[in-house]
């Protein structure tokens, strides 16, 4: 587990992610709620299934200020669960692009760019989870130090 994130403590470290992640998903809300104002039903599903993230991401950042462990797990349910689903979408992504039909069907330079972006997007999620886990765990361990 790190003991950092990047040059920052784990405190600032999940600060960061949390806003980050918080901001990332208000702009995924808005843009679909823009992109796909004319699907009714595909609105309410990309509505109901942001603002989860968004309350765990809320919960997050209230949780590492106030340091309450119990308010983080939220988040890495949530991240975990999105983890997993990037993983299966991005094998559901190769699988496409190199195996089944393809993408466009003719130049491989934008799936493959997007293919790129999604890889290192994965990985960066399972850094922030690690990250967070481990702020979580400190905290817990400093919570329970306290009480003891």
């Amino acid at each position: 587990m790190p003991s950092k994130c990047c040059c920052f403590d784990l405190k600032t470290g999940s600060l960061l992610i949390g806003s980050t992640d918080l901001f990332l998903n208000v702009l995924f809300l808005i843009v679909s709620s823009i992109t796909f104002n004319t699907v009714p039903l595909l609105l309410t599903l990309l509505v109901i299934s942001t603002l989860l993230p968004i309350i765990a991401s809320i919960w997050l950042i209230v949780g590492i200020k106030q340091d309450k462990p119990g308010y983080v797990v939220l988040w890495i349910i949530m991240k975990a669960f999105a983890i997993v689903l990037m993983f299966f979408s991005l094998i559901a992504f190769t699988y496409m692009l190199f195996i089944g039909t393809g993408l466009g069907g003719g130049s491989m330079a934008v799936p493959l760019v997007f293919g790129i972006c999604a890889i290192l997007f994965f990985c960066l999620n399972v850094y922030w989870w690690f990250v967070v886990r481990s702020y979580q765990q400190e905290l817990r361990a400093r919570t329970a130090a306290n009480f003891a």
